[in-house]
């Protein structure tokens, strides 16, 4: 089950990394570079879900005291991750760099909080330290091109990022 895990998690990086490739060498570069920041964003949710679908289908854990840990973080990495994209609704939500910032550094936190929760129960040997601090880079670059884009843009950006928002746990 592992292996088959592993293996979709590869596929997903090469797909991403083949499709940016393509989209760059069509010389779409600026709109290349945020796609490829929002696809890593869509990597990191479906890794996000597929541990919640893990603890959640898995009867030795349910009703257990590591389930309802494990669905509280989910629920809180998912409200921050949605406030994040929310802001790119609200002209005054992301008003400021700063501002912004702490949204992201919220949403990398509590999806890191969740994700080295629930991994290390079913990857023998996982530290949890594998997740840095990339969705913290990636949200200052979508945000930068969020604030000096256009109108058409900007909507354009807003639906892309609908694609990152989380499902709830009870739809997974």
């Amino acid at each position: 089950m592992h292996s088959n895990i592993f293996r979709g998690r590869v596929t997903m990086l090469l797909l991403v990394l083949l499709i940016s490739s393509i989209w760059s060498s069509l010389g779409f570069g600026q709109i290349s570079d945020l796609s490829n920041q929002i696809g890593q964003l869509t990597y990191w949710k479906s890794k996000a879900e597929q541990w919640a679908k893990q603890i959640k289908h898995d009867p030795t854990k349910k009703d257990t005291d590591e389930y309802y840990k494990a669905l509280d973080l989910y629920i809180e990495a998912k409200s921050a991750t949605d406030a994040w994209i929310n802001g790119f609704s609200s002209a005054l939500a992301i008003s400021s760099e700063t501002e912004n910032k702490k949204t992201i550094v919220d949403m990398e936190n509590k999806s890191k909080e969740f994700v080295n929760y629930v991994r290390p129960m079913y990857v023998r040997g996982f530290s949890g330290k594998e997740i840095g601090e990339f969705v913290i880079s990636i949200g200052m670059t979508i945000f930068k091109e969020y604030i000096s884009a256009n109108e058409h843009r900007k909507k354009e950006i807003k639906d892309e990022l609908e694609n990152v928002r989380w499902k709830s746990f009870n739809d997974i």
